[in-house]
């Protein structure tokens, strides 16, 4: 993935990496710990440990790890680096589970070039809706 990442030459770009992974904190948190209480366990009564939810439900670590993966990764990104910190323009941002088609970066300059008729779009459907 490295590899990939140090070919691209054709924009700017940063790469960042999480820094809680569950493939990197196996046996704890964010990770499966052998204490955590699975789906509807009573703590007391299997002695793990966890808080279930509003529901009775203990955590999942895969959905609670992709969960607070997003929002790292969307507070990083767009309030926690200086690079794109109070940043007004257009940023393509791609995961690294993203495929991305040849034509793109035709598209995205498409979909600028569109962004100054959005509300002029917006009123004439809202005036004119086609029937």
């Amino acid at each position: 993935m490295n590899k990939i990442v140090e070919g691209i030459k054709f924009c700017r770009l940063k790469q960042i990496f999480a820094p809680y992974s569950p493939h990197v904190f196996t046996d704890s948190f964010p990770g499966v710990s052998s204490k955590d209480c699975q789906e509807k366990d009573e703590a007391g009564k299997k002695h793990c440990v966890g808080n279930p939810d509003q529901y009775g439900n203990h955590r999942s670590p895969n959905i609670v790890s992709l969960k607070h993966h997003w929002w790292w990764m969307m507070n990083t990104v767009w309030d926690g680096l200086k690079e794109t910190r109070g940043h007004d323009g257009h940023i393509l941002f791609i995961e690294e589970d993203h495929f991305i088609y040849p034509n793109a970066y035709r598209n995205l300059q498409l979909l600028v070039s569109l962004k100054p008729n959005k509300s002029q779009i917006a009123m004439l459907q809202i005036w004119h809706p086609v029937m």
